[in-house]
């Protein structure tokens, strides 16, 4: 046998041998009897996870976002009354 040959059927046994990892390894991600969309929602929750993760640095009143609309009522006031506003009048 020619050595290209040679060289060529390893370079083949060695993709086949890629390949196959890769296909056995998408199947025991994927698990026995678990559809597509079992996937999904895992990964949404890994997703999930990672958001509170995020949220872990912030204080209590931000992570429930209460504070979302008490800013929202400052900054109203302030659009609305804004020499109230500078001298620190505020009704809250």
């Amino acid at each position: 046998m020619s050595v290209k040959r040679r060289r060529e059927k390893e370079r083949n046994r060695e993709r086949k041998r890629v390949r196959e990892k890769k296909r056995k390894r998408k199947k025991r991600e994927k698990g026995r009897g678990k559809g597509k969309g079992q996937k999904k929602r895992k990964k949404e929750r890994v997703k999930g996870r990672e958001k509170e993760k995020e949220k872990e640095g912030k204080s209590k009143r931000k992570r429930r976002g209460k504070w979302k609309e008490k800013e929202k009522e400052k900054h109203k006031f302030q659009t609305r009354f804004p020499t109230l506003a500078c001298s620190n009048k505020l009704p809250f």
